[in-house]
């Protein structure tokens, strides 16, 4: 005979959880400002380019910092 066990996260997992996806939105002004100041104003195709990819940069660096958590709480949902 098999039983199935539902793990439910607790509300403060939830919190903390919801909370580090707020913070990974601040990569997306940072990398706007990082490359607003390095690249100028976009009035092109190559400057946008280069926009776009210091912005992709940037969130590339953010993510994982503020996500280091999340394949743990894939995998478990109490954490």
């Amino acid at each position: 005979m098999t039983t199935e066990t539902t793990l439910t996260p607790s509300p403060t997992a939830r919190l903390r959880r919801a909370a580090r996806w707020m913070v990974t939105f601040a990569g997306f002004p940072l990398g706007g400002l990082a490359a607003m100041l390095l690249v100028g104003p976009v009035d092109g195709p190559w400057p946008a380019l280069a926009g776009g990819a210091l912005t992709v940069t940037v969130l590339t660096a953010v993510l994982p910092i503020v996500l280091h958590r999340t394949d743990r709480a894939v995998h478990d949902p109490r954490a």
